[in-house]
């Protein structure tokens, strides 16, 4: 352990100490209907994060629309008010070939400095000649649901050199959008050879497409969601071949700055606190203990608190500084019924609140919180939940007024 914070501190998202409890609920805001039978769903199905529009909405997508054969399929883009009303903006649907041009399952949104909504398609898309499969697309959408385009077919360089199956984009200083690929770009070696080791790459508003960083195993593989830090610089993690945390400049000068011992590795982003820091956890591969980390950007390492939870079968969104300075994210199990909480933890890794989910009001969270204008949590959960003809719902969008301040 390092010497920035405490001892590292055991917590368990399932038993905390009672002075830690709350009076304080989840409040569904939206849940999502879906046909039991066919599983088809008008609205999509298991949302992802969300983010607040200066216009006081709340946008995010739902990954999936209706069940081909034994696949998920489809996905839906939407807008959600403060108030909890829900107005679908544009539906991904297939062709009469059953593909999907227009993208599948598509990833958390971002807004440009258009004012246009701009996200990832992590299957779909219009292959090349020569190239197998659906390897992804990334798409803008005015946020009222018109002029949906497609700016770039991942997998249409040659021999897939841009990289396949996006994870998400973030919204650069430059207006540019930067994002990654899982896979694709690099076949060479035992590691990427099957399904490639992925890219970093970066897209203007209007569609020029440019790969920042081609992984090739020994540099990591698989690489996760970006985050860009106060020095201008990329920073994130690779989850396969050498995990670890890197850095990337915005013209693609790329340097690990963390490697992690296997068979430990990175399972979240990274999120850059007001102390400077960056955070994220990691984990063992069915071990139930998560390690939360920070991180400077000159690259010293140190494990702040350890995180036992009830089951191996666990995911921890990525953290979020709310205005009160503390670290708050979701657990996908915890919680008296085991259906998941939302918990904070100071930058020391103590902890801070835990509030559990009932079911009824959401259950497996999966994707973080948010905190909006009002100082209140938003989030969403992959299943439970309850739908407008009180029939079990498949995910929810949900609130949490945990008695933080309003952000400045």
């Amino acid at each position: 352990m390092g010497t920035r914070g405490a001892v590292a501190l055991l917590l368990s998202l399932f038993f905390l100490p009672t002075s830690y409890a709350l009076t304080t609920t989840i409040a569904q805001l939206f849940g999502f209907p879906c046909n039991s039978q066919t599983l088809a769903c008008p609205d999509g199905r298991s949302p992802n994060s969300l983010f607040q529009s200066p216009d006081g909405n709340f946008y995010g997508t739902a990954a999936v629309t209706q069940n081909i054969g034994r696949v998920s399929r489809g996905g839906a883009v939407f807008k959600v008010t403060g108030s909890g009303q829900f107005i679908l903006l544009f539906t991904l649907t297939p062709d009469a070939t059953g593909n999907f041009p227009r993208g599948d399952v598509p990833g958390h949104l971002v807004e440009g400095k258009n004012g246009s909504l701009y996200g990832v398609g992590a299957f779909g898309g219009t292959p090349s000649p020569g190239v197998l499969g659906e390897d992804g697309v990334i798409f803008e959408i005015s946020k009222t649901g018109s002029g949906y385009q497609v700016l770039h077919n991942f997998c249409s360089f040659a021999n897939c050199a841009d990289g396949a199956n996006p994870t998400s984009l973030i919204l650069g200083n430059d207006g540019n959008f930067y994002g990654t690929a899982q896979t694709g770009g690099s076949f060479q070696g035992a590691t990427c050879q099957t399904s490639g080791c992925g890219t970093v790459f970066r897209i203007t508003p209007t569609g020029v497409y440019t790969v920042l960083h081609t992984f090739a195993g020994r540099d990591g593989a698989v690489p996760f969601n970006l985050t860009q830090a106060s020095d201008g610089n990329f920073y994130g993690t690779t989850i396969s071949g050498s995990t670890n945390v890197y850095r990337l400049t915005p013209s693609g000068g790329f340097s690990i700055l963390h490697s992690f011992t296997s068979p430990d590795h990175p399972i979240t982003g990274m999120t850059l606190a007001s102390n400077g820091l960056l955070y994220g956890v990691s984990n063992v591969t069915g071990n139930a203990v998560a390690t939360v980390f920070d991180l400077s950007t000159s690259g010293t390492f140190q494990q702040v608190a350890q995180i036992t939870e009830p089951s191996t079968r666990f995911v921890i969104g990525k953290f979020m500084q709310a205005s009160d300075g503390n670290l708050w994210t979701t657990s996908s199990v915890g919680g008296p019924s085991n259906f998941g909480t939302v918990f904070a933890i100071t930058s020391n890794g103590e902890p801070v609140q835990t509030i559990s989910f009932a079911g009824t009001n959401g259950l497996q969270p999966a994707q973080g919180v948010i905190q909006a204008s009002n100082g209140n949590l938003y989030g969403t959960t992959t299943a439970g939940g309850t739908d407008s003809s009180r029939k079990a719902a498949f995910g929810v969008i949900f609130t949490l007024n945990a008695g933080l301040p309003t952000p400045q």
